[in-house]
């Protein structure tokens, strides 16, 4: 099985989840909190299934390349890169804390658009 396969699944579920992802922060990356996101951010990777705000993020082009995989943020394992490399504890709690603003501010906009509707 290669290593994509591993990681994610079925693909038609996975992009159920990624889709939930995005719609969850408004759209909005969990890095920046200001461009709009267009990837997913595996902060570790699961062979149990991925959590919303715990593992993974929806984050933009350029966070996710730049800052989010950086060798500050990033920890690579020679012994098994499928499945332990992760991010560092502090980055990933900016990504948690980030997640739960960014969460709280579309389910008030969401909110607020069906009162006015």
């Amino acid at each position: 099985m290669d290593d994509y396969k591993q990681r994610y699944g079925n693909i038609a579920d996975y992009k159920k989840v990624v889709h939930q992802a995005h719609l969850r922060t408004g759209n909005i990356c969990c890095c920046c909190c200001v461009n709009k996101s267009v990837e997913i951010h595996h902060a570790a990777y699961r062979r149990s299934g991925d959590r919303f705000g715990d593992n993974i993020f929806p984050v933009c082009k350029t966070c996710h390349e730049y800052i989010c995989h950086s060798s500050d943020n990033w920890v690579v394992s020679k012994d098994n890169p499928v499945w332990k490399n992760h991010n560092t504890q502090e980055f990933r709690s900016k990504l948690k804390k980030n997640y739960q603003k960014l969460r709280k501010d579309a389910i008030k906009k969401r909110s607020q658009f069906q009162q006015h509707c």
